[in-house]
């Protein structure tokens, strides 16, 4: 016996005896039940599965059928045993723990123990129960881990060196099948992550060789260009594309190209209209090995600029603002309702500032269109040719045939949901024509090119113009108009409804007072009477700024009449007197002054002579109110 198998012995009984136990003590031969056994086969299936072989084949070789060949976990425990001898007999089965805790000093536990090959024969056993057996045992490692231990096991007498030899050589012949099929392993899933990942992008795909043959191809691609794709891989680009690839010449040239866009016809017939961006991948010497080469839908494209421009419709009926009362606004609101539920085209009409793009935003939104793009043109103060483009957009070639760059038009980038054109009236009589045959065919051409796309789009348009009357001077085209005004809605002026002023005024003031950081909650009833009486040329939009001015400059809760734009307050008086609505009796009011300071003496009596919780309450400063107090000679 060597020295160091010695020394390795001695330590091992050492452990035995500190740990009490005993030569002559009977082994645990209870086995794992059969539900752990099966967890456990199916924990180490990978080890067990690259080891079976060659166990078997170890197995064969030896001549004496005496012999056992038994693999055990890093746990000593047995997991399998090859061989015809009467097991029942040993103390090597399956499900057996094989610690030297349990059976004391033997070579599956000190090979574990040690990380090296080790045969241990009758005395060197440890437990008298084992001393009829010779045992040769070598660990089987994995990346530096030790994942479990080969053993051949016989009677003691038929045990020789060289036995320890076949131990070995099979522990290594287990640890290369075991690096092999796990860097196998390794590399299927590291292409399946990778195809995982190429499937998962919304873009198709494409990656050909230097020689142009497709090495992959992924799902969208295939469905992009009507192909199947694992028949298309191995073929020439060219044989799946009834048009010149791009992506040869960038195989050709080397350079590559980003977001260029592609319109060609796809093998049925039908206008594919792409966006591509292609890269070329070079060797260590700068050759261009191959291309890899994305695309998409241009559609996609173009919801993706919408979402990011928003293009989309902000506002609902919810966001009108009416009295019930009022007929003309009963019947605008009616007819835009009636607009939201159909898909004909909707003409709105009315002066500035009476919510003509309101009314267009909350019939897309209640519309079955809810959802796709609602886009935006004012043809007002556009140059002709500008206007031109933005609505059918520009095509420009590059000298390869085939293979077109350009901007889309506003026709284009609304297709699936609205087109709404403000000031429709602005535009040119030829560009009416050419709108006019969009209506018609629902079929569009970009200036300076060939192709026609196929556009689906709810057209509401707005003038603050009336068209019949441009009709009548030749201005405006009557066939047009007519395409325009299936559901005409006429949106009513501010001084036509002023019933309404009071609810507009409580809507716009909340959402001021919220969008500027303020505490202004409600108007004053002598502001709420200035705005009732002023004429709102400029309708709800000029309200709006009124009320947004009034809102900053305010320093209280309460927005009263110095906080009222000037302009509307130097309108309204005549003399010291502000025309207040007058009742139907003809009874007549106070004036601005008057009721100013009755309004002051019932607010410093109701804060007995509180001046910081009376201007509180007044929404102005405490200097302002001293000035009203003596300027009314209002003694507290």
């Amino acid at each position: 016996m060597d020295n160091e198998k010695q020394s390795m012995l001695e330590k091992a009984y050492k452990r035995c005896e500190e740990r009490k136990l005993e030569p002559d003590r009977r082994i645990d031969m209870s086995t794992l039940s059969g539900s752990e056994f099966e967890s456990l086969i199916e924990k180490k299936e990978f080890l067990l599965s690259s080891a079976r072989p060659f166990m078997e084949k170890i197995y064969k070789f030896v001549e004496d059928k005496s012999f056992l060949v038994s693999l055990a976990d890093e746990n000593a425990r047995v997991i399998e045993v090859v061989g015809e001898s009467d097991i029942e007999n040993t103390c090597v089965r399956k499900g057996i723990d094989w610690s030297e805790n349990n059976a004391g000093v033997n070579a599956i536990s000190l090979a574990l123990k040690e990380g090296r090959a080790i045969q241990v024969s009758g005395d060197e056993h440890y437990c008298n129960e084992l001393k009829m057996w010779g045992c040769s045992a070598s660990p089987i490692w994995l990346n530096g881990i030790l994942v479990g231990v080969i053993s051949i096991t016989g009677p003691k007498e038929k045990v020789y060196p060289h036995t320890l030899g076949m131990a070995v050589a099979t522990s290594y012949a287990i640890e290369n099948i075991l690096y092999v099929k796990e860097k196998n392993n390794q590399l299927i899933i590291k292409q399946n992550f990778q195809d995982a990942i190429v499937e998962a992008v919304n873009d198709g795909m494409i990656i050909i060789d230097k020689n142009g043959i497709i090495t992959y191809m992924n799902s969208e691609a295939g469905d992009i260009l009507y192909v199947n794709k694992d028949k298309s891989i191995g073929k020439h680009i060219s044989d799946i594309a009834n048009f010149n690839p791009m992506i040869l010449e960038v195989l050709r040239t080397g350079i590559g190209y980003i977001d260029k866009e592609l319109i060609v016809r796809n093998p049925e017939g039908a206008i594919m209209h792409l966006q591509k961006t292609a890269y070329p991948i070079k060797d260590e010497n700068g050759q261009v090995a191959g291309v890899v080469d994305t695309f998409r839908r241009i559609k996609k494209v173009k919801k993706m600029v919408n979402d990011m421009v928003g293009s989309y419709a902000k506002f609902t009926f919810e966001d009108i603002i009416g009295n019930d009362s009022n007929e003309k606004f009963v019947e605008s609101l009616k007819m835009a309702r009636i607009a939201s539920q159909s898909t004909s085209n909707v003409l709105i009409q009315g002066e500035s500032g009476t919510g003509k793009e309101l009314f267009a935003n909350a019939i897309h939104n209640a519309s079955t269109r809810a959802g796709q793009p609602f886009v935006t043109l004012n043809c007002s103060g556009i140059p002709r040719q500008l206007l031109e483009s933005e609505l059918f957009g520009v095509e420009k070639k590059y000298g390869m045939e085939n293979f077109i760059e350009g901007r889309p038009g506003k026709f284009e980038l609304a297709n699936g949901g609205t087109l709404f054109i403000n000031e429709v009236s602005e535009l040119p009589l030829d560009l009416q024509v050419k709108l006019m045959k969009a209506i018609q065919d629902k079929r569009i051409s970009r200036i300076g090119g060939e192709n026609v796309f196929d556009v689906n789009v709810r057209l509401i348009c707005a003038t603050n113009k009336d068209l019949s009357e441009l009709c009548r001077d030749g201005s405006f085209r009557q066939d047009l108009y007519y395409r325009l005004d299936v559901l005409g809605i006429k949106t009513t002026p501010l001084r036509e409804q002023k019933d309404s002023i009071d609810k507009l005024c409580k809507h716009i003031i909340t959402r001021m007072s919220n969008h500027l950081g303020k505490n202004v909650f409600e108007i004053g009833a002598v502001a709420l009477n200035i705005l009732r009486q002023y004429d709102w040329p400029g309708n709800v939009r000029e309200l709006e700024n009124a009320l947004e001015r009034a809102v900053n400059v305010c320093e209280g809760t309460v927005i009263l009449p110095e906080h009222i734009p000037a302009y509307i307050n130097d309108t309204m008086k005549d003399g010291k007197e502000y025309a207040l609505d007058t009742a139907e009796d003809g009874k007549e009011y106070d004036t601005l002054e008057s009721l100013e300071k009755k309004h002051i003496i019932l607010i410093t009596r109701h804060t007995k002579g509180n001046i910081s919780k009376a201007a509180e309450m007044l929404g102005v400063s405490r200097n302002t109110l001293y000035n009203k107090l003596k300027k009314y000679e209002i003694e507290i």
